[in-house]
């Protein structure tokens, strides 16, 4: 169901910022850039209202969970190294063939 519109928000962007804005709304499948665009800021106003956060604190949360996110990452490749270490050890002690003493 469509909702009468009555107020209308204007504001300016870069070339750059237009096109961005462009592709992504096409590739999100928006009806409009209008549309699109209306969605994104509601979209952050129903964020903060629900949180009580700020876009400050919000992109700060979001800094913060990239890095935990790629220490998790790396914790786990250092976690797989390690369980594979002794692994690849006796592997590779398979394959050496034994060695014949002389005699």
């Amino acid at each position: 169901m469509f909702k009468n519109r009555t107020h209308a928000v204007t504001f300016r962007l870069a070339e750059s910022e237009f096109e961005e804005l462009t592709k992504t709304a096409v590739s999100q499948g928006a009806r409009s850039l209008s549309d699109f665009a209306r969605a994104a800021v509601m979209g952050q106003v129903a964020l903060a209202s629900a949180t009580g956060l700020s876009r400050e604190e919000i992109e700060n949360i979001a800094r913060r969970l990239d890095a935990f996110d790629l220490t998790l990452k790396d914790l786990k490749s250092h976690v797989l190294q390690s369980l594979n270490g002794p692994l690849q050890k006796a592997q590779t002690l398979k394959t050496i063939p034994p060695r014949r003493l002389p005699h």
